[in-house]
């Protein structure tokens, strides 16, 4: 397969070898990349970094918004869209793995041409009146699972994993995306899900009559072995 895959990582900052004046890029008119939904941190990032290409370049950015890893990352592949803030999702592409896994999508020639140096959180963010006030507290309850978006479900396999539970031990709640399994919470559908600290939803759980508060995931200290014989 010989698809033109480029992809944004994470955008946060552009760095160059040597600065470079504004009259000397010439880019075209319009861009455009894939991004998460609306309320998410990539999607404002989005705006941000399209404010900028306009004000300093005179190039418009066009935003198609994707629910998950997958709706994201197939205008990239199909050309639709130049290209795609996919993060980890595109590490999943280029090595093949998880739903990339086939020979349709992986694993595929990506190339990162930027990627963030960010001062966000990742984590599990659950209603305030949930309940819930350790990972071990999931256990048995709500949360939320964003179909075809490896980079959200492998994340939460990992937070579950820390008080050693599985999506098994848990009710998991089926999403179209990202975005909406935060929603979830709002609906009072769900009462956790995995985010990122800056995702633009976060402020409206906290604003809403649940409330919002992040699970610690404090160090673990491993049981000590058996003694070794002298």
């Amino acid at each position: 397969m010989n698809f033109r895959w480029t992809s944004v990582a994470a955008v946060g900052c552009l760095a160059m070898a040597a600065p470079v004046g504004a009259q000397n890029i010439e880019l075209p008119d319009i861009i455009t990349w894939s991004a998460y939904d609306t309320g998410s941190a990539g999607h404002a990032h989005s705006i941000a970094i399209g404010n900028m290409m306009r004000n300093r370049f005179g190039t418009t950015i066009r935003v198609l918004p994707g629910r998950n890893d997958v709706s994201r990352m197939t205008p990239l592949k199909n050309g639709t869209v130049d290209y795609c803030l996919c993060g980890i999702a595109s590490y999943f592409a280029g090595e093949g793995v998880f739903l990339f896994a086939a020979p349709k999508w992986g694993p595929q020639p990506i190339r990162a041409v930027i990627q963030a140096v960010g001062d966000y959180g990742l984590g599990v963010v659950v209603a305030a009146d949930a309940g819930i006030e350790t990972i071990t507290d999931l256990k048995g309850k709500r949360v939320g699972r964003a179909t075809s978006s490896p980079a959200i479900d492998v994340n939460m396999e990992g937070l579950l994993a820390f008080a050693d539970l599985t999506w098994d031990n848990v009710e998991a709640v089926e999403f179209s995306g990202y975005v909406n399994s935060l929603k979830g919470i709002l609906e009072d559908r769900v009462d956790a899900a995995f985010a990122l600290t800056t995702t633009t939803v976060n402020y409206q759980i906290e604003s809403s009559p649940r409330g919002i508060k992040w699970l610690e995931t404090p160090p673990r200290i491993p049981k000590p072995g058996p003694a070794i014989p002298k």
